[in-house]
């Protein structure tokens, strides 16, 4: 006979019920109180504050999770043949980044994305309803979703409308794809250089190979995801493009898929961002972006960044022989492996193992001199491996600042421009002339 395990969720602090991602570790499971929209295999689904599993009798271990800012809630569980266990599971908030005027997003996900018809999916698709309570279960304060094939934007915003929460808040854009291009991102009319690295390291219309040309030629993208697919790519392909002098707002996004069993989670990856110049609010969110005090995350690790004050985002003209003082606030649901001081890409300073605990949030300085032009930028990794980089403070010395006019990108694959395999190698080469034109061989 089978057993059913009932739980609650409740916020630790007020007792009430919050949505949540219920995961179940280990134990054999038969069905969910999630009504066929399981992902992976069945042992992950979202629940509005409470849930039930039916399981072959033994020991199952259950996963309650709410984003970053909540630490996750476990129980391992004997289940009885026959019995109804009910279990209650309160969640910590260990950090609130709304209160310190934080709010984060992802800014590339998809309601449904593939044809369910060709393509095996969810049991029951997902629609708007069921959007906004992953959202919200994934404790993310907005969501920007960029394409369905169920509806046109026009009757996306629509439906998007009819919700009768604006918590979170959810908007409908359309990505932008350009062929051996690159791939963008659409935010309130911001575009956004999106999983640039690609998930497959070819120049196909997933990776970023435009962006190079197009910071030479002074068309700037206003985003960049440095953390999507592959964080260290991407970091390594932000800081290239920095020292190419472009003032590019990093940003974080999943390309999830909410129809897809074996998705990621949307807000995985995501961006933390301030409001400023009376701007706030997940509604602002784009133009909170733009201005660059912004922090990316793909694990309960944050970073608050200054130099003297000038948050990310701002420049400084460089003072002959004055120190700066750089000021790196640091929340950490577990152990800290590293702190790095970056210095146009290369890490200046590096403090290691400052705490043994976890759960803690500490303030750290770190006084340099600078002459030139540079950017400044700090990056913190846990013990798992989870990170946050902050946005850069610029440095920019008006005498010492200079231009880069060329850009050469060379690839060798077995593939073609339309990225189809074959049976020759080929070489793909993309470069740009400041003030010229860009040529394709």
């Amino acid at each position: 006979m089978k057993c059913r395990i009932v739980g609650n969720i409740l916020d630790a602090q007020t007792k009430k019920k919050i949505p949540a991602r219920i995961t179940v570790r280990s134990g054999d499971v038969i069905r969910t109180s999630a009504s066929g929209r399981t992902y992976g295999s069945g042992s992950r689904f979202y629940a509005d504050g409470k849930f039930w599993v039916e399981c072959k009798p033994g020991r199952i271990e259950i996963e309650v999770s709410r984003g970053f800012d909540y630490a996750p809630a476990c129980e391992s569980i004997k289940a009885a043949e026959g019995r109804t266990i009910i279990k209650k599971f309160l969640l910590k908030k260990w950090a609130d980044m709304r209160k310190l005027g934080w709010f984060c997003g992802d800014n590339h996900w998809h309601l449904c994305h593939d044809d369910l018809s060709k393509v095996p999916g969810l049991e029951n698709p997902p629609d708007w309803k069921y959007a906004r309570l992953v959202l919200r279960a994934e404790g993310l304060d907005y969501g920007t979703e960029q394409g369905s094939i169920l509806n046109n934007i026009a009757n996306c915003k629509l439906q998007i409308a009819k919700l009768k929460s604006k918590n979170p808040f959810i908007t409908a854009e359309k990505e932008i794809k350009h062929a051996l291009d690159g791939h963008y991102a659409v935010m309130d009319g911001m575009k956004i250089v999106t999983h640039p690295f690609g998930n497959i390291p070819a120049l196909n219309w997933l990776t970023a190979v435009r962006v190079f040309s197009d910071v030479v030629l002074g068309n700037t993208p206003e985003g960049f995801d440095v953390f999507c697919y592959k964080k260290e790519a991407e970091q390594l392909m932000y800081f290239l493009l920095l020292n190419m002098g472009a003032r590019i707002p990093g940003t974080a996004s999943t390309d999830a898929c909410l129809e897809r069993k074996f998705s990621v989670c949307p807000g995985s990856k995501r961006v933390y961002t301030c409001g400023s110049d009376g701007l706030s609010g997940p509604e602002n969110a784009a133009k909170c972006i733009r201005n660059g005090n912004n922090f990316v995350t793909d694990g309960p690790v944050f970073v608050i960044f200054d130099v003297d004050g000038a948050a990310p985002g701002s420049t400084v003209i460089p003072e002959l022989g004055k120190t700066y003082t750089a000021r790196v606030q640091v929340f950490a649901l577990n152990r800290i492996s590293s702190i790095e001081v970056i210095r146009n890409g290369n890490t200046v300073k590096e403090f290691k193992s400052l705490m043994k605990q976890k759960n803690y949030r500490f303030r750290m300085f770190y006084d340099f001199k600078e002459k030139g032009s540079a950017w400044y930028t700090v990056r913190v990794t846990d013990e798992y491996g989870r990170s946050a980089l902050s946005n850069p403070v610029y440095f920019e010395n008006p005498i010492k600042t200079e231009k880069f006019r060329y850009s050469l990108l060379c690839c060798l694959g077995n593939f073609t421009a339309d990225n189809t395999l074959g049976n020759k190698f080929f070489l793909h080469a993309r470069c740009a002339v400041g003030q010229g034109v860009i040529k394709k061989v």
